[in-house]
């Protein structure tokens, strides 16, 4: 039976043989589904990940490269590395909560404090926050929020912030 290896960082962890059944206790845990669901689930959140994010979640997890190794390879900062490392794992959080919640029963809350996501008008603002023109600004948006929804919004950052990484596409 082959093993499989994950590489963290200059650890090595040995995964369950790829061909384990799903009654056989792993570790002393007993699994009530085959491993390729996760692996499955894995798969198909990393594959919606930007390029670069994906890249750096093998290189990091998978392949225990540095922060040092993949700047380099990606010929950027390791600063930027860094902001890499956090929005990959948002993103794989946010993707894998389903998953994670419906085979473990653990519910994965989002640590937000934006807030439009704290707002039980949510919907509606994100519906506003759609219907924006491409061309326009968001100053009529924050003002409808501000006026409607009694949400002080000083920036534009913020409602593009929840855009970008709130709002299902």
């Amino acid at each position: 039976m082959p093993q499989r290896r994950i590489i963290l960082r200059n650890w090595q962890v040995y995964a369950a043989p790829a061909n384990i059944g799903a009654n056989e206790p792993v570790g002393g845990i007993k699994e009530t589904q085959s491993d390729s669901s996760v692996e499955e689930a894995v798969t198909i959140a990393l594959n919606k990940l930007a390029p670069r994010e994906k890249e750096f979640v093998i290189r990091y997890f998978f392949q225990g490269e540095t922060y040092c190794q993949i700047a380099d390879a990606l010929k950027i900062s390791e600063k930027r590395i860094g902001g890499l490392h956090e929005r990959a794992i948002r993103k794989l959080k946010k993707s894998l909560s389903e998953f994670v919640k419906t085979r473990y029963g653990i519910h994965v809350s989002s640590s937000s404090d934006c807030p439009i996501c704290l707002s039980s008008d949510r919907p509606k603002i994100e519906k506003s926050i759609r219907n924006k023109k491409r061309s326009g600004t968001w100053k009529s948006i924050i003002r409808s929020i501000k006026r409607r929804y009694k949400i002080d919004i000083r920036t534009p950052q913020i409602v593009i912030s929840h855009e970008k990484y709130h709002m299902e596409a």
